[in-house]
């Protein structure tokens, strides 16, 4: 969030906010990604049903959503998503 970004400047706190600067969305996609991943491995695993892949594809179809909606420089939007 660009207040954050203003905040941590001000008070020099080395935040990820700052770290990742305009590349966000994409640092966001590639933890998602992981995430995901780890997840679909680990229900391979454990042997698990279709169920659980259905709940892991709603799961990230709704990460995808907030990431590609969000806007980033709006706190409330930030709130809401």
């Amino acid at each position: 969030m660009k207040e954050d970004k203003e905040d941590d400047l001000k008070v020099g706190v080395k935040s990820t906010a700052l770290r990742f600067g305009n590349s966000t969305k994409e640092w966001l996609s590639g933890f998602g990604i992981a995430w995901i991943g780890s997840l679909g491995l680990s229900g391979f695993n454990a042997d698990l049903g279709w169920p659980y892949y259905v709940a892991l594809m709603a799961a990230s179809g709704h990460l995808t959503w907030q990431i590609w909606t969000v806007d980033l420089s709006c706190r409330a939007d930030c709130n809401r998503n």
